[in-house]
C-alpha cells in the first residue's frame, strides 16, 4: 500500500492551546511534548493565513483509493475511487460539507460523486448533501443511508445486515448496525468479494481512534453490541472514523489509568507509544487515521470494555474528563495546496 499525504510549503507556525490538563497527563506529556509546562500545554501545529498544512491524505488500497479530506473543525470526509477504472464516479462517506467534495471532484480527473454512504443523521455528516444533489456535476448522485426520516435526500434505505457491490463488482460492503451514538447508525466493512479478512471499516461516529461516539439517542447495550461486532473483524482491517479526535482520546485513556477506579487492559506503555506516534503525524500534518483494529485494540479503553455497565462506565469517565479539560482545537479547511510529499501507510499507526 502507498499513501500520499498533500501540504503547504510556505506555513508558519502558531500555537494551540489545551488548557486545564491534569496534572498527570502534565508530566506524562513533559518528555514527548516539548512546549509543555505550567497549566497549559501547546502543541505546535505549521498554519498560515490561506491555509492549515494539513489538506487530505491518500492512500491505495487493492483495487481503489481512499482519500481522506478534512472538513468543518474536526471532521472527516472520505472519498473511495476506482483507480483501475476509468470512470469518474466517486463513493462519499458522509458528505458534512458540499464545498470541499466539489472542489476535490474538479481537481481530480473531474469527477463527481456517484453514491453517499451515509453513517448517520447528524449535521455534521450530512449537511453537503442537498448542494450535492442541486448540483449539476453529481445530479445523478444515490444516497445511502438507514434514516430515512433524517437523512436528506436519502434513495436507498439499508439496514445492518444489508450487502451491496461497488466499483463493478471488485468490491464489497458489509453494511454493520452501529447504533449507540444514535439510533439509526450504520457503518460501512468494505473488502475483497473473494474474503472478509482486512479491508476498511467506516464507523462515523460509533468509534473513533481511542475513543467510542458519545450516547445521544442509543444505550451502552446498543454501543456495546456495535464495538463487540467490530472486534469481530480481522485485526488488520483499516478503521476509518468521521473524526481527528485521537489526542484527546489517548489523554482521557492515561488519565483514566492514574485517577478512575475503573479497570482496563489498555496498558500505559501502549497509551505513550501510541501518543508519541500521534504527535508526529500532527506535526507533519498527517491525519491520524486510519488506524487497525489491531492496534485500537491496544489502545482504545472503549474497545476493550468488558460489558455494557463497564462502558458505561467508561462513557461517564469520558464526559466528566471532557468537562474539565478542553480539547485540542484541530481545525482543517480544504484549501489550494501544493508540494506533495509521500509518507508510508505504516507509518500512521506503527
Amino acid at each position: 500500500s502507498t499513501s500520499t499525504s498533500t501540504s503547504t510549503s510556505t506555513s508558519t507556525p502558531t500555537t494551540t492551546l489545551l488548557r486545564s490538563m491534569t496534572t498527570y497527563s502534565q508530566q506524562k506529556f513533559a518528555s514527548s511534548f516539548p512546549y509543555c509546562y505550567g497549566g497549559m500545554f501547546i502543541q505546535q501545529i505549521e498554519r498560515n493565513a490561506a491555509a492549515t498544512k494539513v489538506y487530505c491524505h491518500q492512500m491505495q488500497y487493492s483495487s481503489y483509493s481512499v482519500t481522506t479530506l478534512p472538513i468543518l473543525d474536526d471532521n472527516y470526509v472520505y472519498l473511495l475511487n476506482d483507480s483501475a477504472s476509468k470512470e469518474k464516479g466517486v463513493v462519499c462517506v458522509d458528505c458534512g460539507s458540499f464545498e470541499p467534495v466539489n472542489r476535490w471532484c474538479k481537481r481530480n480527473n473531474d469527477s463527481f460523486v456517484d453514491k453517499v454512504l451515509v453513517t448517520h443523521h447528524h449535521f455534521d455528516h450530512v449537511d453537503g448533501i442537498a448542494s450535492l444533489v442541486d448540483c449539476e456535476r453529481h445530479h445523478n448522485v444515490q444516497i445511502l443511508g438507514a434514516d430515512n426520516a433524517r437523512i436528506p435526500n436519502q434513495t436507498h434505505a439499508i439496514t445492518g445486515g444489508d450487502m451491496f457491490e461497488l466499483f463493478d463488482g471488485q468490491v464489497v460492503v458489509d453494511v454493520l448496525c452501529a447504533d449507540g451514538h444514535t439510533k439509526n447508525h450504520v457503518a460501512y466493512h468494505i473488502h475483497s468479494p473473494h474474503t472478509h479478512e482486512g479491508g476498511c471499516l467506516f464507523t462515523g461516529d460509533s468509534m473513533f481512534s481511542g475513543g467510542c461516539g458519545r450516547l445521544f439517542e442509543g444505550n451502552a447495550t446498543d454501543a456495546f453490541k456495535t464495538l463487540s461486532s467490530f472486534k469481530s473483524l480481522h485485526p488488520s482491517t483499516l478503521v476509518f472514523p468521521g473524526h481527528e479526535y485521537t489526542l484527546t482520546n489517548l489523554l482521557f485513556a492515561l488519565d483514566l489509568l492514574e485517577h478512575a477506579d475503573i479497570a482496563t487492559s489498555v496498558t500505559e506503555t501502549s497509551l505513550l507509544q501510541a501518543l508519541e506516534q500521534c504527535k508526529n503525524n500532527l506535526e507533519k500534518g498527517i491525519p491520524t487515521v486510519p488506524t487497525t483494529i489491531a492496534h485500537e485494540l491496544q489502545i482504545n479503553v472503549f474497545l476493550n470494555a468488558t460489558s455494557p455497565a463497564h462502558l458505561r462506565q467508561l462513557l461517564d469517565a469520558k464526559l466528566a474528563f471532557n468537562n474539565r479539560s478542553n480539547k485540542p482545537i484541530l481545525k482543517f479547511s480544504p484549501k489550494p495546496i501544493s508540494n506533495p510529499h509521500t509518507t508510508p501507510v505504516t507509518s500512521l499507526n506503527a
